[in-house]
């Protein structure tokens, strides 16, 4: 009886308290490889934009408040590391129903992002995000993931910094 306790305990922490959040890969795993459409009907490949420098992964929804936050922080992110190579793929997994309200909603934040359609969940299920939302991705311009990040919370900014900063350091080499 205390051993089917304590194994029930142990679950009950694991689900509870999730590992870390946030993952700096020692060993990068490549992303997979997808198409998607944008807001404004054009299908966007990833393997087009790789090279040129970090890339910024978003999985967010319209109903997502931490999401939102995410991509708001992100705005002064961009705006510095834009013009060293530095793009931002905000991937909404909002529904048919919601596509017409993302680029409404876009426009109204002046996100200068690359927002991609993913209705169906399909590149979500690509890069194995469950789900907790917001989930980003940082790669490099090989492709390699360099960072996961899972949820939102303020000052995320810092660590997101850290690794694109790490990027560009290496491709000035």
């Amino acid at each position: 009886m205390k051993l089917r306790n304590l194994i029930f305990i142990l679950i009950l922490f694991f689900l509870i308290y999730p590992q870390e959040k946030t993952d700096t890969l020692k060993s990068y795993k490549k992303a997979p490889s997808f198409s998607l459409y944008n807001i404004n009907k054009e299908k966007i490949y990833l393997d087009s934009l790789l090279g040129k420098g970090p890339i910024f992964i978003s999985f967010w929804a319209l109903w997502c408040k931490l999401c939102i936050q995410e991509l708001d922080a992100f705005k002064k992110i961009y705006d510095q590391y834009e013009t060293l190579g530095l793009k931002v793929l905000a991937i909404s997994e909002d529904g048919p129903r919601a596509i017409n309200n993302v680029k409404s909603f876009v426009k109204g934040k002046k996100w200068k992002y690359e927002i991609l359609l993913d209705p169906d969940g399909k590149v979500r299920e690509l890069f194995g995000v469950g789900s907790t939302m917001p989930t980003s991705f940082i790669l490099d311009k090989k492709g390699n993931i360099r960072l996961v990040s899972r949820g939102y919370k303020k000052g995320d900014e810092k660590k997101f910094i850290r690794v694109i900063e790490e990027i560009i350091n290496e491709e000035k080499k």
